[in-house]
């Protein structure tokens, strides 16, 4: 019991790059993989539909994933006015993420963490509300109103890309 509480202790305590990540299955990651671990979900999704023989709907969720988000790329109209370092907060609505590449004048793409939940349309759990979107509201970095409208995609990991 005590290598046990020791092991859970150096995963809770350990630092990487300023932020502390837990021990998963005895392995220590060394960024965060919280979106990769979400994979779980889109394999329970396919078990489920293909236990209810709705073969269409396993193989969506099998092809082109909706639990695990990628990082994304927003592509906006008019090119940047300034410059945004990595790690800016990136808002749009109830959308939030993280620039995980640093955006110059005249950028016209942004390269985002997703960090709010967002969900695909192959998922079983049908909520977007924390999806960029490119339905015309205004695209936020650090609170400064950067573009209107914008293009959004939004790739999830797939159980077909880690055959």
């Amino acid at each position: 019991m005590d290598i046990i509480f020791y092991l859970y202790m150096i995963g809770f305590l350990t630092y990487v790059n300023g932020q502390s990540f837990d021990l998963i299955a005895g392995y220590l990651p060394n960024s965060d993989v919280m979106e990769h671990l979400k994979l779980d979900l889109d394999q329970r999704d396919f078990e489920d539909f293909l236990n209810s023989k709705n073969f269409s709907a396993a193989s969506d969720i099998y092809v082109n994933g909706g639990n695990s988000m990628k990082s994304m790329k927003i592509r906006m109209l008019k090119p940047l006015g300034q410059g945004f370092a990595k790690g800016a907060k990136v808002e749009q609505g109830n959308a939030r993420g993280i620039l995980i590449a640093d955006a110059k004048k005249p950028d016209s793409s942004l390269k985002v963490s997703v960090t709010s939940k967002c969900f695909g349309k192959f998922s079983t759990i049908k909520d977007t509300s924390g999806c960029f979107t490119d339905t015309g509201e205004s695209l936020k970095i650090d609170g400064v109103d950067v573009a209107s409208p914008i293009d959004v995609t939004l790739p999830y990991r797939t159980l077909s890309g880690f055959q």
